[in-house]
């Protein structure tokens, strides 16, 4: 089963890592709309084979995916939040961005570094916020689970993940079953296509 999940999770990294680094392309490369729809659907089920293939070995019963579920919706009520401040920091540098880059393209004026150093220290300062509001939902849903699952299922989500595989740096090895089961919450839980499998999967479940 792991080793099944693990191929499927390279597969979505390297598609990821293709998307990320090609270029938009030209009207004489670009891929036909109907091909990139396709592409970005097949890539979509590569993730929900992924992520189901975390979730069904639990075997969760119906009244644990409704905690999940309740759960998960305040969970993610609060990365709306998130998102919402984060664009809204953002926006405000929008006038003064665009701006910049007409007099840049139209007339050949420098932008200011004081300017890409605002970027710079907001887009931080942003990423510290997402982290932090990370971790205070992992923890919110690990109360839930650790309260919810037996040791055969801890057991199965701490050890459901690869994580060499994802992140050749990680230690993970060594530590104990709570900060894997954490991080478990984060890279499977916590996705936001996980909340409506589970929906689905708590449909077949007693």
């Amino acid at each position: 089963m792991k080793t099944r999940s693990n191929f499927v999770a390279a597969c979505v990294l390297l598609l990821a890592s293709f998307a990320g680094a090609q270029a938009p392309g030209t009207p004489a490369t670009a891929a036909p709309l109907d091909k990139v729809a396709q592409s970005q659907e097949v890539q979509l089920n590569m993730r929900k084979v992924d992520i189901l293939l975390h979730l069904m070995p639990l075997a969760l019963k119906k009244d644990q995916y409704e905690a999940l579920l309740s759960e998960l919706e305040k969970v993610r009520a609060k990365q709306r939040l998130v998102l919402e401040t984060e664009d809204d920091e953002v926006i405000k540098l929008g006038a003064e961005l665009e701006a910049t880059v007409k007099e840049a393209l139209e007339k050949g004026s420098y932008p200011k570094r004081e300017l890409q150093v605002r970027c710079f220290k907001t887009t931080r300062a942003l990423g510290i916020v997402r982290q932090l509001a990370r971790g205070e939902m992992a923890d919110s849903l690990y109360s839930v689970v650790n309260k919810m699952f037996d040791a055969g299922q801890k057991k199965i989500a701490a050890n459901s993940i690869d994580w060499k595989l994802l992140d050749p740096t990680s230690d993970l090895d060594k530590k104990d079953e709570p900060t894997k089961i954490r991080a478990y919450i984060t890279a499977v839980l916590m996705d936001p296509l996980a909340y409506d499998l589970m929906i689905l999967l708590a449909k077949k479940a007693n």
